[in-house]
Formats: structure tokens, C-alpha cells, sequence
């Protein structure tokens, strides 16, 4: 394997990995969103119940 060859597969390697980092990060911020989305609602739901 020639150094050409060794570079690419370093570029795709840290690719992938930086690409699987996007892709937690997203889901987790997307995870936090939904979960505040629903606490919000249930405590709009919480007060109508009070009133």
C-alpha cells in the first residue's frame, strides 16, 4: 500500500467518524428538543387541569 492509498484511508476513516459524531450529536439535540416539547405540553395540560 503506497502512501496515496494510506492518506485516503485516513481521510475516509475521519470521515466516518466525524460524520458519526454529527449524527449523535443531532439525534441527542433533537432527543432534548422532543423531551422539552412534551414537558412543556404536559404542564400546559397540568394548568388546564388546575383551572
Amino acid at each position: 500500500m503506497g502512501p496515496v492509498e494510506f492518506i485516503k484511508s485516513c481521510f475516509v476513516i475521519a470521515w466516518v467518524i466525524i460524520s458519526f459524531a454529527v449524527y449523535v450529536k443531532v439525534s441527542f439535540s433533537f432527543v432534548d428538543w422532543l423531551a422539552e416539547r412534551i414537558g412543556k405540553r404536559k404542564g400546559i395540560e397540568e394548568h388546564e387541569d388546575e383551572v
